[in-house]
């Protein structure tokens, strides 16, 4: 007897940048699924359809169907940040296309410098910290980065959504006296923001 083919699944949609809804062209959108396999759902993902969005950043998967507990859509593009969307396999049917649109976020790089310019001892302290920038690395979230001593000299890079303005706050002890100060800075989409802070 012929053997059937397997049936077709069909996802699609549009990847756009966030800021503006333009179309995002030459994002990587790749398909993994979780099978069952021997009766048992296998704990690893799969690849299983990729393509490139377009100029109009349209993306197109067709895949064969299979026994799926769940699949992974992954958006990449150099400048943007990653995302992945999960997908129920028993909302996608084999009789019209399933559409995940992605409205994507680009990067920006955020770097903070900070120098003593006028040591007194050793004591010298400098607490800095981010107050709206809830991102993955350890230095862009809310807590305190400190220096001490004569010689501070140091900076550290964040990545950081573009096109948004981070509000910090920065503490400086000298000669046992505290000051304290507020200030925000615009980061730019696709570029370095250098924030210099002499004490």
């Amino acid at each position: 007897c012929k053997k059937e083919p397997n049936t077709l699944l069909k996802i699609e949609g549009v990847t756009s940048d966030v800021r503006n809804g333009n179309a995002v062209s030459g994002v990587d959108v790749e398909l993994t699924e979780q099978i069952l396999e021997g009766g048992s759902f296998n704990s690893s993902f799969q690849f299983a359809a990729d393509d490139l969005t377009d100029v109009n950043g349209k993306y197109v998967l067709e895949f064969p169907r299979q026994n799926a507990a769940e699949y992974k859509l992954g958006f990449d593009k150099s400048g943007y940040f990653n995302q992945v969307h999960s997908v129920n396999p028993d909302n996608v049917d084999p009789n019209e296309a399933y559409v995940v649109n992605a409205s994507l976020i680009p990067e920006a790089y955020f770097t903070v410098h900070l120098i003593n310019q006028n040591p007194f001892d050793e004591e010298d302290r400098i607490l800095y910290r981010n107050l709206n920038a809830y991102f993955s690395c350890s230095c862009c979230n809310v807590a305190w980065v400190e220096a001490l001593g004569t010689s501070v000299d140091t900076s550290f890079t964040c990545i950081i959504h573009g096109d948004f303005t981070v509000a910090y706050t920065w503490e400086v002890r000298r000669n046992d006296a505290d000051s304290v100060y507020n200030a925000s800075i615009f980061c730019p989409a696709f570029e370095e923001t250098i924030l210099t802070i002499e004490y």
